[in-house]
């Protein structure tokens, strides 16, 4: 019975992946006029946390190759500074149950923030998704707000234990989107109570493949997984939450009623990632793609 609940679960989350970037922009709530707005600083360049990065991320195709008419089939396209390499505008058209949307999203910087804004067409009012930093350009607090008074509509909290990502906290509901547990610097559990309704940590084991991207691409698999909120993908795409120096083998979901989940992944001619693959995960092949240009890695 525990196994049906959590595949249930699981299988209900990953469809929401397409709901999250397709519908959670479209939510009108009861906006608070009496909330006094704040404004933004004036454009700079903001330090991100920086790794041996080879490969820039150009491009994220986020697909389910097994069932197709389910309609789960994102895409998102950076563009990038070519100065400083960071991105300054992005491209998502999302697709969910054969209807598709196009979102353009404008990226400013700040020495202590950073805003994703975009129009939310349904609404016909402009949002913005708000980074607030610490001093080493790490996200420590991100909301989803309208732009004309600042009302945010969800808000999330990150900590930090050394270099990693300790928790994401869904600052409205008071449950941890994602709390990590490390070894030698690597992922080695995860504890998703905000998405399984469960605290129970998972083990995952590194592989030996190095994680070059300057975004997480732990992050993002879990985030495509279980359909974490586009305010915090945005986090990642963005390079403002540090990236763990290997990339996850599998999870064992053994605690949870099921077996080993393994992660499949396909390397280009370049030696960068081009595809991770989970097979039948709750009946879906979920397949990530990406295109990459590549620079020198850090000296």
């Amino acid at each position: 019975m525990k196994k049906m609940y959590f595949m249930c679960m699981v299988l209900f989350i990953s469809l929401s992946t397409t709901m999250w970037t397709a519908c959670s922009d479209d939510d009108d709530p009861q906006k608070d006029p009496t909330e006094e707005p704040t404004q933004p600083g004036d454009s700079t360049t903001v330090t991100t946390p920086t790794h041996d990065t080879t490969f820039l991320v150009t491009k994220i195709v986020c697909e389910n190759v097994k069932n197709p008419d389910l309609g789960y089939n994102n895409t998102y396209t950076f563009t990038r500074d070519e100065d400083s390499n960071q991105i300054i505008s992005i491209k998502g058209e999302i697709n969910m149950s054969g209807e598709g949307q196009t979102i353009e999203y404008t990226i400013t910087y700040t020495e202590s923030e950073v805003r994703a804004v975009y129009m939310d067409e349904s609404l016909g009012e402009e949002m913005a998704y708000v980074y607030t930093l610490d001093d080493q350009g790490r996200v420590t607090y991100a909301k989803k707000i309208y732009t004309s008074d600042e009302y945010a509509e969800a808000e999330y909290s990150f900590t930090y234990e050394g270099e990693n990502l300790k928790t994401i906290t869904d600052a409205v509901y008071e449950e941890n989107v994602f709390a990590g547990e490390y070894t030698d610097g690597n992922l080695s559990g995860v504890s998703l109570e905000a998405m399984l309704y469960d605290p129970t940590p998972i083990p995952c084991k590194a592989s030996d493949l190095k994680n070059n991207d300057d975004m997480d691409l732990n992050i993002l698999t879990i985030g495509n997984m279980l359909g974490i909120d586009n305010t915090v993908a945005f986090a990642n795409y963005l390079g403002l939450i540090p990236v763990t120096p290997n990339l996850i083998a599998n999870f064992d979901f053994s605690a949870l009623g099921e077996g080993e989940m393994s992660i499949n992944y396909e390397k280009a001619e370049n030696g960068s990632i081009e595809s991770i693959t989970l097979e039948d995960f709750a009946d879906i092949t979920l397949t990530t793609e990406m295109e990459v240009t590549e620079i020198e890695a850090a000296e």
